[in-house]
């Protein structure tokens, strides 16, 4: 699934309505690591140094 934030490395945890998911990003988009579909999503983190 995509997530609707596109910091440019950026790790942490979704908050969605069927519980945590860990995600990263490599790239402008960050991409779930896990396959679920599109949910109303909550996302925090930290920056990736």
């Amino acid at each position: 699934c995509f997530v609707p934030l596109t910091p440019p490395l950026f790790e942490g945890e979704l908050y969605t309505d069927i519980g945590r998911v860990h995600w990263i990003s490599f790239s402008l988009v960050p991409v779930c690591t896990r396959n679920d579909s599109s949910l109303s999503i909550e996302a925090v983190g930290r920056q990736k140094n």
